[in-house]
């Protein structure tokens, strides 16, 4: 687990206003402990190798501690321990995340004729680049955590967003032109609509490159899956009639029935297995492992490849059938040949030139303690959480945003909503 901090600002000056400058100090103090002071991005490694009951990588993989679990909790746990559908909604969480590691940053500034600044092909090309698909992963978590602790409307509503979010991150990754995310940022930043969700599914198999060496049937069943899917789901975001109503299924207001619990079971696996099957269209080298390591050591081309460990994780989830089907379809895809023959075009590196590379990996992050690390598998974790808390720190922290929430946006804030208090 490695944790990237960036400066913000701090929990005590923006609660410190107004009367509660008068609070008790003690009680302050131990409030605070629970919010951090500074920005901060963790990302989570898991071992391919570390086994054990589908719960215990389930809250290893999104971050959550066994002490803080309700008995409900437990006993649902206990309940699925040998459950398939169970072990397939965690064997999906941990292919969604896998595409942590392909994420790419492609400057094509000299397709562009405009003069550019750094600072401005950083704004285009790298800075909230992947925000969309970092978002989709806190509403994962969200709704799987939602779900885990009994709350079946939150978790139904916040599958959603991830949906939206995780396409609108496609679309805009097979649809970025020469001027890189320039459009995509308009959104990001408040400036321009989005497309409508139908439009989004469309629009990315329309622009896959891999569409055309796949089954056309297959493809609009894809799509029409996925279109279902987000109508369903946007009941619980909107009016559901009475037969969609939470309180139907749960048979009461309060309580929490089997049939919502196994409902979304059910409903977030096929949601996570027609995004999957999306995100390997729009990354077919994801189908196809290398060692990237051999060949870069920990420092690889961003963004082009999967290692036999992320592939693992999809062929677990996907089903060794269906990646086989999906290998023969796609090997000749452009994108498949040429990266593939790049790979073959480098040479393998001498260890001592990956144990230099490593030296140099552990200076530049500020982690001389893991120099001394000669095990291949660990140094290609940490290299991945490393990369994947940057990927998360560029997907939310830009310039523009770091005084957002300052304490006169906050006060302005606060004063707005008292004019609303009384009639």
């Amino acid at each position: 687990m490695v944790i990237v901090s960036r400066e913000s600002s701090h929990f005590g000056s923006i609660l410190t206003r107004g009367d509660e400058r008068t609070a008790d100090k003690t009680k302050f103090e131990r409030f605070k402990k629970w919010f951090p002071e500074q920005r901060e991005y963790l990302s989570i490694v898991r071992d391919p190798d570390c086994q054990g009951f589908p719960d215990r990588i389930l809250l290893t993989i999104i971050g959550i501690s066994r002490k803080n679990l309700k008995p409900y909790t437990e006993d649902l746990f206990s309940l699925f321990r040998d459950n398939q559908e169970f072990s397939e909604l965690v064997n999906g969480i941990q292919a969604y995340l896998e595409f942590q590691d392909i994420l790419d940053i492609s400057i094509n500034a000299e397709l562009d004729f405009k003069p550019r600044t750094a600072a401005e092909i950083l704004r285009m090309h790298v800075w909230n680049r992947h925000y969309c698909f970092h978002e989709s992963l806190l509403y994962l978590r969200d709704s799987i955590s939602s779900w885990l602790d009994g709350n079946m409307l939150a978790s139904l509503a916040l599958l959603r967003p991830f949906l939206e979010l995780s396409v609108l991150h496609i679309y805009r990754h097979v649809t970025a032109d020469k001027n890189g995310h320039e459009k995509h940022l308009e959104w990001v930043h408040g400036k321009k609509n989005k497309p409508n969700f139908h439009a989004m599914v469309d629009l990315s198999i329309e622009h896959l490159a891999a569409a055309e060496f796949c089954n056309t049937e297959r493809l609009n069943l894809l799509k029409e899956s996925l279109k279902k899917a987000f109508k369903s789901l946007c009941a619980y975001n909107h009016s559901p009639q009475l037969d969609e109503s939470i309180s139907t299924m749960n048979k009461g207001n309060l309580s929490i029935s089997a049939e919502s619990v196994l409902f979304y079971l059910a409903v977030a696996s096929s949601v996570l297995r027609q995004v999957i099957f999306l995100f390997v269209l729009a990354y077919p080298t994801s189908l196809f492992p290398v060692d990237k390591y051999r060949k870069w050591g920990v420092s690889p081309p961003v963004g082009l490849y999967f290692d036999e460990y992320n592939y693992a994780a999809i062929r677990e989830f996907l089903g060794a059938e269906n990646i086989e089907t999906l290998k023969l379809q796609l090997e000749n895809c452009d994108d498949v040949v040429d990266l593939m023959s790049f790979y073959n075009s480098c040479e393998d590196l001498p260890e001592e030139t990956l144990n230099e590379l490593w030296a140099d990996f552990c200076e530049q992050t500020r982690m001389p303690m893991n120099t001394g690390i000669t095990d291949r598998k660990k140094r290609i974790l940490l290299s991945k959480a490393v990369i994947r808390a940057l990927h998360w720190g560029s997907s939310y922290t830009e310039k523009d945003n770091e005084e957002r929430m300052n304490n006169d946006s906050l006060d302005s804030l606060m004063s707005s909503w008292s004019k609303l208090k009384d009639w």
